[in-house]
């Protein structure tokens, strides 16, 4: 795996700094517990099978099917992004301790892919999605457990308790960086950008990959826009929200304007991203947890160069039948022009000769009329 980029350290390490900043001004808080917890606490690797799908470490391989954009799917899609999850909420094998998901040690992300690679039969190919989905369980269980345990809560009560599945000491770390200014700003940002989303799909437990693998069985379009609006949709057909109407409505509008033949999936796509706007930083809609932009935009370019590069192929295959039937065309004519010319050539011959034996026919008659005439006279005299 190429090497990846720090954006920053441990909630420890920025815990520390500034627990170091406040000693130097004299003054205390209540989080210094924190800066004297051991490291290897943070990084401690549990090992064992672990629960959930049950053949999961018993050496049994799962199998498992892929769409296009390297999204679990097929009969063991669910279970498989079950045992993610379990993966994502042991803090023993991935600690809560980061404050992103680029900032967890190598090492880690190893052992996560081997425990992958020892109960699946998943290529190495699928190692770059299978991490980055269980960085974004992993945000999603830390968003989950600050909602129910920390938040309208005073700091008594969130120390009080650890919430089940956490590990005690990275419980306190959580606390006490949440407590922090970096920490507070950067919740407040995420607030606001919740609450730009204003419509929610209907999907459940359904992913976007098997909901479109479903679409395409029932020879639906699979387009972002087809997809927004299948998602968003009751049973009955009735779309779900007021928001979403009014964003549907918008699709169509845009729509209408541009002729049916030419509304080829790259064009409703365009029209998709011109209502709803630019993708996020690593993520698009519509299509869930896996692809990122810049994947989409991979896969778009590999499957137009296979257009284009299949194109390319039937022409050259058309060319070349038609540089076929050019040289049987071209032996024809030679075969006919060296026919008609012998033809000519054998008919200007035969009327030569034939003018040839008539002027001989004529002198010859000429030659006698003269030898009558001869006589003739010689009679008369």
């Amino acid at each position: 795996m190429a090497s990846r980029k720090k954006r920053g350290i441990s909630m420890d390490g920025i815990l520390r700094q500034q627990a170091e900043s406040q000693r130097r001004a004299s003054s205390s808080r209540l989080l210094t517990h924190v800066d004297e917890e051991d490291d290897s606490t943070q990084a401690k690797q549990a090992r064992g099978p672990a629960l959930g799908v049950a053949q999961w470490g018993s050496g049994k391989i799962m199998h498992l099917d892929f769409n296009s954009e390297w999204q679990v799917i097929g009969p063991n899609s669910n279970k498989f992004k079950t045992q993610l999850g379990i993966i994502a909420r042991n803090g023993h094998k991935v600690p809560l301790t980061y404050v992103e998901w680029i900032d967890m040690p190598e090492n880690i992300l190893e052992d996560i892919w081997k425990e992958v690679k020892d109960n699946t039969d998943a290529p190495d190919a699928y190692k770059s999605h299978c991490l980055r989905n269980i960085g974004k369980l992993w945000k999603n269980w830390k968003s989950r457990l600050k909602c129910d345990h920390y938040n309208n809560k005073t700091y008594v009560e969130r120390i009080a308790f650890t919430p089940p599945r956490v590990v005690a000491e990275q419980w306190r770390t959580l606390v006490a960086y949440w407590g922090t200014e970096e920490a507070k700003a950067t919740a407040e940002k995420n607030k606001t950008n919740r609450a730009q989303v204003s419509s929610v799909h209907r999907t459940g437990r359904t992913s976007f990959a098997i909901k479109r693998e479903q679409m395409k069985k029932k020879g639906k379009r699979t387009d972002r826009i087809s997809v927004f609006i299948e998602t968003r949709s009751k049973p009955d057909g009735s779309i779900a929200d007021p928001e979403s109407v009014e964003i549907i409505s918008q699709f169509h509008e845009r729509l209408s304007q541009i002729p049916k033949e030419q509304q080829t999936e790259a064009v409703r796509d365009q029209v998709f991203t011109e209502v709803m706007g630019p993708d996020g930083h690593g993520y698009v809609r519509t299509y869930g947890h896996g692809p990122s932009p810049a994947d989409l935009l991979r896969e778009n370019s590999r499957l137009n160069y296979e257009l284009v590069k299949e194109e390319l192929s039937r022409l050259q295959s058309n060319y070349d039948d038609l540089q076929c039937k050019y040289t049987d065309l071209q032996r024809k004519y030679d075969e006919m022009y060296s026919f008609m010319q012998r033809y000519f050539d054998g008919f200007a011959a035969e009327i030569h000769t034939s003018a040839s034996e008539q002027g001989s026919d004529a002198s010859s008659t000429q030659h006698l009329q003269h030898v009558d005439a001869d006589a003739e006279t010689d009679d008369d005299l």
